[in-house]
């Protein structure tokens, strides 16, 4: 019995995750490209969400919440750019669209979607600023 990679589904995760996509670039064995990608992957798209969750309590200098903003955009926009990338090759190629797919791509777009209130949130603390240090609420 053979193993069998669905290197359609690898390009799925790698479309979302730029760590994965530079180390995917260097190194040619699958399992440690899914793992330094599931890996890295999970910190990156938590490290957005922190950002997010961070202005969301208006915890971050309006610099801070600019940039963090921007970063957060890129980041969306490449993971955008990605998965429209992968979805064209799929097409070219006349990947099967199963129930699995569906659902990858559902989760990417909750990604992508969740980047953009990040985004937003970020924005509205750059413009309203931080909070004073004695109404701050502690994690």
């Amino acid at each position: 019995m053979e193993l069998t990679v669905d290197y359609s589904a690898l390009a799925r995760i790698l479309g979302v995750n730029p760590i994965g996509v530079a180390y995917g670039m260097v190194e040619e064995s699958i399992p440690k490209l899914i793992a330094i990608s599931l890996i890295f992957g999970s910190l990156y798209w938590y490290f957005i969400g922190l950002i997010g969750w961070m202005n969301w309590q208006r915890r971050m200098s309006r610099f801070s919440s600019a940039l963090g903003a921007f970063f957060i955009v890129c980041c969306a926009l490449f993971g955008i750019l990605g998965t429209k990338e992968v979805i064209h090759e799929n097409s070219i190629m006349r990947v099967l669209v199963t129930p699995l797919v569906v659902i990858q791509y559902v989760l990417i777009g909750s990604l992508i979607l969740g980047s953009f209130a990040s985004a937003l949130f970020s924005l509205l603390a750059a413009i309203k600023g931080k909070l004073p240090a004695d109404i701050q609420t502690l994690p």
